[in-house]
C-alpha cells in the first residue's frame, strides 16, 4: 500500500504489512503520516523494543505499544517512542527509508530482516518510532511448529554474528 502525494511530489510512506493485519484506527493513515514527516525519521510501526541485541526483542523490558492478537492483547505499556527494533507485522518506511534502506536476502526466517533493517537505520541515524495505532493481528501467539522456531534460532544465530553480539 502506498500513500500517495499530489502528483509530482513523490510519496509520503510506503506500508508493508501482514495479509492477516487489521487496521483498527481510523486515524492510523494521519498517524503514520505525521510520523514520517520527521527527517530524522526512517520506520515506523505500532510495538518495538529499545534493545538491539537480540532477535527477540518481545523478551526485553523497555517495550512500547500494543497490538490486539487472535491471542489477546499485547499491551507494552506507553503507546509512543523510539525503538531498536520494531514488530514487523506493519512497517511504514518514510521517503528516506524507500531509498536507502534494504532488506538483507540471507535471512532464512522472514521476521529476522525487519530486525535487520531497523538496525541499518539506526546506524545511518535515524530513528525507529512507535505510534499509537490500534491493529488486530489475526494471528496466535507462540511457535506454529518445531521447524518454525528452529527458523528463527538459525536467524537469531545469523543476527549476532552479522552485528557482533555475543
Amino acid at each position: 500500500m502506498v500513500y500517495a502525494s499530489p502528483p509530482g511530489s513523490g510519496f509520503d510512506a510506503v506500508v508493508l504489512l501482514h495479509d492477516d493485519l487489521e487496521i483498527q484506527d481510523p486515524d492510523a493513515e494521519a498517524k503514520f503520516l505525521a510520523a514520517v514527516a520527521w527527517p530524522d525519521v526512517a520506520l515506523v510501526g505500532v510495538a518495538g523494543s529499545t534493545s538491539a541485541e537480540s532477535l527477540y526483542w518481545w523478551e526485553h523490558p523497555e517495550l512500547f505499544g500494543h497490538q490486539a492478537t487472535d491471542s489477546g492483547l499485547l499491551d507494552f505499556g506507553p503507546r509512543i517512542g523510539d525503538v531498536a527494533f520494531l514488530e514487523g507485522s506493519i512497517l511504514v518506511f518514510s521517503p528516506w527509508a524507500v531509498e536507502n534502506l534494504r532488506f538483507d536476502e540471507r535471512w532464512t526466517d522472514f521476521r529476522s530482516g525487519y530486525d535487520d533493517v531497523c538496525l541499518h537505520a539506526l546506524e545511518a541515524g535515524k530513528r525507529n518510532v512507535v505510534v499509537d495505532v490500534d491493529t488486530l493481528h489475526h494471528t496466535e501467539v507462540g511457535w506454529r511448529s518445531d521447524e518454525v522456531r528452529a527458523r528463527f534460532e538459525e536467524s537469531e544465530r545469523m543476527f549476532r554474528q552479522k552485528w557482533g553480539i555475543r
